[in-house]
């Protein structure tokens, strides 16, 4: 009996440490969108003669900033997580999900890097342009259109993971429902 209550408290650790994780992700995905979004309403306010205050470049330098740091490090978690679960499924010898694995890899990966040099390129021209306050239109329309292509391109690489994940959090729940009613699975 004990056995089995250590086995349920380690379950729920481990599902617990998975929510808060996922919570986190989640959070950093709207945080990232947030910023995907509020760059190109920035500048296309702002896409004409008139000088951008300060104010606002000084916000978006920060928030850019932080974006950057918040998406390295969901980036580079998504990487590790999927190195481990690549090799958990080499090692069980399932491949049934393994291309669709490493398409999400990539796609998180890929979204990742685009959107760190996108916030770094953004942080580095704001910061240039701080004191001068003026942007020429076109780099206005390149920056607002640019940041709404990569928030597209992140809303779809979100939605496609949340997907997968979905997936196969109810895959594992079926595979242990059959385990656990199976005879051979009773015994242990």
């Amino acid at each position: 009996m004990s056995d089995v209550n250590g086995m349920i408290i380690n379950e729920s650790k481990k599902n617990a440490k998975h929510l808060v994780e996922y919570f986190l992700l989640n959070l950093s995905h709207i945080y990232i969108l947030a910023i995907l979004l509020t760059a190109p309403i920035f500048f296309f306010l702002y896409r004409g003669n008139e000088k951008i205050p300060q104010d606002y470049m000084v916000e978006l330098l920060v928030l850019g900033i932080i974006g950057v740091v918040i998406n390295g490090f969901t980036g580079i978690h998504n990487w590790i997580k999927n190195r481990v679960r690549e090799k958990d499924l080499q090692n069980t010898g399932t491949i049934t999900n393994q291309t669709k694995d490493t398409i999400e890899s990539a796609f998180k990966l890929s979204q990742s890097a685009i959107t760190v040099i996108f916030l770094l390129t953004l942080v580095i021209i704001c910061a240039v342009r701080l004191n001068k306050g003026d942007f020429s239109k076109s780099m206005t329309y390149g920056l607002g259109i640019t940041s709404l292509l990569i928030f597209g391109y992140t809303f779809f690489v979100f939605v496609y993971s949340f997907y997968n994940v979905s997936v196969r959090s109810y895959q594992s729940v079926i595979k242990k429902t059959v385990i656990a009613t199976t005879p051979e699975g009773l015994k242990t």
